[in-house]
């Protein structure tokens, strides 16, 4: 029992001691569900509110900056409003009736366009590749160092 006291007093003190961390920029980062338009349809694909709807992709992402970075989870068809905020989820058969009705086709299984594939990883990757770089000492760096060394005297 005493042992549970200690650990709690520590626990406490931790908590009461703790520093707060602050950092000097703002990241502004999102994770769940996404939409991306991929095929406009006509103007009888509204809702009763009058909202206009678009054939599109709906599937979890995380992002930086409103920028995809990872996308996973499953990718379903879904009838994607114009502000890509609504959604309604198809299958594949009920999406493929409405490229049939609009004239154009689909895959059996869909997938995003190329810049939201990409996203910001390059970007990212550019950012560690310069990190890393800017660890590497200089070759002049190295010799300057080595200039201003003073040679010690020989000990007796």
């Amino acid at each position: 029992m005493k042992r549970f006291f200690v650990m709690l007093a520590m626990l406490v003190v931790a908590f009461v001691c703790s520093t707060t961390a602050s950092a000097r920029g703002v990241i502004i980062y999102g994770n769940g569900d996404a939409l991306k338009k991929l095929h406009e349809l006509p103007d009888s694909f509204a809702n009763d509110a009058d909202e206009h709807f678009n054939l599109g992709v709906h599937y979890q992402s995380f992002s930086l900056f409103w920028c995809p970075v990872w996308n996973y989870g499953e990718y379903t068809y879904a009838l994607v409003d114009d502000k890509e905020e609504k959604y309604v989820d198809l299958t594949v058969e009920e999406a493929k009736e409405i490229a049939k009705e609009c004239k154009f086709e689909i895959s059996d299984k869909p997938s995003l366009p190329l810049g939201t594939q990409i996203g910001l990883k390059p970007v990212i990757l550019l950012v560690i590749g310069l990190a890393i770089y800017g660890q590497i000492p200089s070759r002049k760096k190295k010799k300057e160092e080595e200039e201003n060394e003073v040679p010690e005297a020989p000990q007796e």
